[in-house]
């Protein structure tokens, strides 16, 4: 069977994308002591795990490493119980072998993870894209080659003669801003992503609230996922990013950090 796409024609990685944005946050909202209603984090559990097999049959191995660093992060914030909290995490460890059991596809593509040989196209050519973004960097290192130049510069310039395959971007959000925009670029993108984090954590610390953590793991997710994919500009998915930034405006409002003004007649 291919990977899924759910009720989308989009590209297979427009749904992994979106579990990773959306499912940290129906845990949290589904395990955090709020004031929610309690058949509401029944149906955000319940949705959570429907959705677990869709993760796992989609065989893409950076949302499979992301979830794995996210989700106990969220269940130990979540349960103050460390015996409950482990014993939660064994039983979603239990569901999740039990879904790789049953698909062979997904576990050939776990075994690859780390393989970096010639012959695992998928990770051998993301260095090599790497390697091409790092060079363009070099030569261009103030301003890049230009927004939406990528693609020209690699293929005609930088595209490594071991190179199998024509790709728009390098696959990784980092890599994508140092090639096309230069460090004047990049410096942007790092500084917003910095206050993200300072202002997340800094709201999370202070007010344990269910909405910190759910952000917070909805940025940790899109940040894992920007190592190896460039969410920023994929021409196929790129819906996933205005996801994550109405998430980010949904948490801003929450939190009374975006002022509105009303003009007086």
């Amino acid at each position: 069977m291919g990977r899924p796409t759910g009720f989308s024609n989009h590209h297979y990685m427009m749904l992994a994308v979106t579990n990773t944005l959306i499912l940290p946050i129906m845990l949290s909202l589904g395990l955090h002591k709020s004031q929610l209603f309690p058949k509401l984090k029944i149906l955000f559990l319940l949705l959570f795990l429907v959705n677990v097999p869709a993760i796992i049959f989609e065989n893409t191995r950076i949302i499979w490493i992301e979830l794995a660093i996210i989700l106990p992060f969220i269940i130990l914030s979540c349960i103050k119980s460390k015996i409950k909290a482990f014993s939660a995490i064994i039983l979603l460890l239990i569901c999740i072998v039990s879904f790789f059991a049953i698909s062979p596809s997904s576990i050939n593509r776990f075994s690859g993870i780390s393989d970096t040989d010639y012959k695992n196209q998928s990770n051998y050519e993301r260095i090599l894209m790497w390697q091409s973004a790092s060079e363009m960097f070099m030569d261009y290192p103030i301003a890049g080659v230009g927004i939406g130049n990528y693609h020209e510069q690699y293929m005609n310039n930088y595209r490594s003669p071991l190179s199998r395959e024509d790709q728009a971007h390098p696959h990784n959000v980092l890599l994508t801003f140092l090639s096309e925009t230069g460090i004047l670029g990049t410096l942007g993108y790092l500084l917003l992503f910095i206050y993200l984090y300072y202002y997340t954590i800094k709201n999370y610390i202070v007010k344990k609230d269910v909405f910190s953590l759910a952000f917070l793991s909805c940025l940790l997710a899109f940040s894992i996922n920007s190592l190896t994919d460039s969410i920023f500009c994929q021409i196929g998915y790129k819906g996933n990013t205005s996801l994550f930034w109405i998430i980010t405006t949904m948490y801003f409002i929450l939190n009374n950090h975006l002022i509105t003004f009303k003009q007086k007649d």
